[in-house]
């Protein structure tokens, strides 16, 4: 099956995998995303609906539920797991203070795989501790949904994450 972001797979098969200053996912795997299925995001509150919703990185129902069991039901548990457990940095600028989810409006391509370990760098561009993500995770990474990239370029065209995705709930986590 041919899906509306389709052409954007292989372009943007490097940031999914890991680039520079991007944590990436081990093991890609290319998937379908159904209709209807559903999808959730941790953001930054702060951010514009095109920031939240049009960003790559997504996790499914099965993340989200044991992410909210091990957080116990408390939300600012929640996001302390997420970013624990999706090896998240700081430096990337994430505050993770807000739950998205959304139903997929058309089928999308995405790529699969497990969080990479995470590794900042100071200020003389040395490694610090690594951060170990939790292997048992899956995440997402939705190519196309924005003319921007992780490094900062910019494509001249996408597909409107407006016209594929359909957003069900917004929570603040603290």
């Amino acid at each position: 099956m041919i899906t509306v972001n389709e052409s954007y797979m292989v372009p943007q098969q490097k940031y999914a995998g890991g680039y520079p200053d991007v944590g990436g996912v081990m093991h890609l795997t290319r998937v379908t995303l159904p209709t209807h299925m559903t999808l959730y995001r941790f953001a930054t509150k702060s951010w514009s609906e095109d920031r939240v919703y049009g960003a790559p990185w997504w996790v499914g129902f099965s993340v989200h539920d044991t992410l909210v069991k091990l957080a116990g039901g408390d939300l600012k548990r929640l996001s302390a797991e997420a970013l624990a457990r999706l090896a998240m940095l700081s430096e990337w600028g994430n505050l993770m203070d807000l739950l998205v989810s959304v139903k997929v409006q058309q089928p999308l391509s995405a790529w699969s795989g497990t969080p990479r370990t995470a590794r900042a760098k100071d200020a003389h561009q040395r490694y610090g501790k690594p951060v170990t993500p939790d292997r048992s995770i899956t995440q997402l990474y939705i190519p196309g949904l924005s003319t921007y990239l992780a490094d900062g370029a910019r494509l001249d065209s996408c597909v409107p994450w407006t016209r594929v995705l359909r957003p069900t709930s917004r929570v603040p986590l603290c």
